[in-house]
Formats: C-alpha cells, sequence, structure tokens
C-alpha cells in the first residue's frame, strides 16, 4: 500500500486514518537538498543532488522533480500520498504566485517554479518561501527555538542570510514580508557586496579572500 496508517483511539473503538506527507526541498546554489516529512515533522528519508547553476532553470528544476519523486518512491509513497511540497528559495520569492521574482545566485527570473515543479513532479501543491525565512520558521516550529519567544536565523550556504522569527507553532511571525529584499537595507547591502565574498560557505577558510574594508 503506497502509505502508512495509524490506529488512533476514539473511546472504546479504534479508527484508522492516513498519516500526512510532506515534501521539503532546500534550492541551493550549489546543491538541491530534499526531505520527505511526516506530520509530527520527522524526516523519513531525505537525499540531494547538485543544483549545476550555470544551466537553465527548467533543466534545474527537472532534477528537483526527479529528486522528489525518487524520495517519494523509496518511502513506498507516491505522489498522491504528498499533501503539499514547500520550497526554501533563495532570493526574493513570492510566496503567493509561488514565482521566484529574483535569486542572486541562480537564473531565475520571475520564475513560476511552484507551477513548473507540480508540472514535472506531479505533486498537487507546492509552495515556497525565501530560504532564510523558511529555515527561521523551521527552527520555531520543530527545531533549537521551539519554545522560544524569539529566535534568530543566520543561514550560511553559497549565499548568506538573516531574518528572524518570533512565536510559537499557531503564531510564528516574520520581522519583515515575504518581498522585502532584507530586514534593513544595510543587511541587504552587505549580503550584496562584503558579506558573500567573506561570510559565506564557499570563503570560509579561504585565504585568498582578503578581510573586508567597510
Amino acid at each position: 500500500m503506497g502509505y502508512n496508517k495509524q490506529k488512533i483511539t476514539l473511546g472504546n473503538e479504534f479508527d484508522e486514518r492516513k498519516i500526512m506527507y510532506y515534501l521539503g526541498i532546500d534550492l541551493g546554489g550549489t546543491n538541491i537538498a530534499g526531505g520527505v516529512v511526516d506530520e509530527n515533522c520527522k524526516i523519513v528519508k531525505k537525499g540531494s543532488v547538485p543544483t549545476k547553476a550555470e544551466r537553465e532553470a527548467d533543466e534545474i528544476i527537472a532534477d528537483m522533480a526527479k529528486l522528489c519523486k525518487d524520495l517519494v518512491a523509496d518511502c513506498s509513497l507516491t505522489v498522491d500520498d504528498i499533501e503539499y511540497a514547500g520550497i526554501a528559495t533563495p532570493g526574493t520569492a513570492n510566496r503567493d504566485t509561488g514565482i521566484i521574482v529574483y535569486a542572486n545566485n541562480l537564473p531565475f527570473m520571475n520564475y513560476p517554479i511552484a507551477q513548473k515543479l507540480s508540472q514535472m513532479s506531479g505533486v498537487k501543491h507546492v509552495m515556497i518561501e525565501n530560504d532564510a525565512n523558511a529555515a527561521a520558521k523551521a527552527e520555531a516550529v520543530a527545531g533549537a527555538a521551539k519554545g522560544a519567544d524569539f529566535s534568530v536565523m543566520i543561514t550560511l550556504g553559497t549565499g548568506v542570510g538573516i531574518f528572524a522569527a518570533a512565536g510559537s507553532f499557531s503564531t510564528v511571525r516574520y520581522t519583515r514580508d515575504s518581498t522585502s529584499p532584507e530586514p534593513s537595507s544595510v543587511i541587504w547591502l552587505l549580503r550584496r557586496t562584503v558579506v558573500p565574498a567573506h561570510a559565506d560557505a564557499t570563503a570560509v577558510g579561504n585565504p585568498t579572500v582578503p578581510p573586508p574594508v567597510l
């Protein structure tokens, strides 16, 4: 059978219900990471493929779709068992339209990534979020910041992101909206100029990168 069932107690009776499964995808400049997660925020299966960011956007998403389908199959599930997929993407992500407006390290400009992944993978519902936003919310909901009143997330990857989240599982909120470049113009400037050259994952431990001049 393509999904697991669990028994829940209703008084003296037992009822069987379908466990909900979700796909989480992290679109990075170096790798695409994905995982199947159950309704209890437990990672059931995870994997990754190289992004190869020099390619066309459709080629990158085709590999993302294949990763999704492979992960689902490895769990003995089908895409019909996936409630929805969520993509954490760098840059400016429009959550309402599912479009990447701009991504600094990737060939996405006004690209309908949610629609494309849905078409290529068969997953009916796909949502997107800026990667730093998504990381902040994930830690607030199910990670290191669970139960905290306020938390700050600094993402260190091919690029650098800074984000803050406040609240509990049901009230997580952000310090800026989904279309704003960064929490402030100063942080946005640092991200676009000084910070990526000196603090991202590709520069860590690289003695050829000179110190910043501010």
